[in-house]
């Protein structure tokens, strides 16, 4: 079964028609039949959500999506965390590499739109 770790911007473009990776994401979201979405991911899609006034309604869309499984984040995913701190510039960065963390824990690939963050998954 083909399955992915879902980052927070996928999830975004998915969601929101306006976003300029709407249509790739759309491409990506049908090609996978699985995607795992850690915790913090969605805390990060609510904040999105929230701070651009989309309705928190907007989260049904992906937690009763049948593609989806939770992941629950773990110590594991904090003492990466801890280990790469030297990666953290910004706060978005701890969320980024929690989610890393979640890929690499589960030996999954990482979709997501920041060069980056996909670079620290290889």
């Amino acid at each position: 079964m083909a399955q992915a770790v879902a980052d927070t911007n996928l999830l975004v473009a998915v969601m929101v028609e306006d976003d300029r990776n709407h249509k790739q994401a759309i491409r990506i979201w049908e090609s996978f039949e699985k995607f795992l979405v850690p915790a913090i991911a969605l805390f990060e899609l609510s904040f999105f959500l929230v701070k651009n006034k989309l309705g928190l309604e907007l989260l049904d869309q992906i937690v009763t999506d049948p593609k989806i499984e939770y992941v629950e984040n773990n110590l594991d995913d904090f003492s990466y965390l801890v280990r790469h701190s030297d990666k953290v510039r910004h706060y978005d960065d701890v969320g980024d590499l929690i989610i890393v963390s979640v890929a690499k824990r589960l030996g999954v690939e990482l979709k997501t739109f920041d060069k980056d963050l996909a670079k620290l998954v290889s």
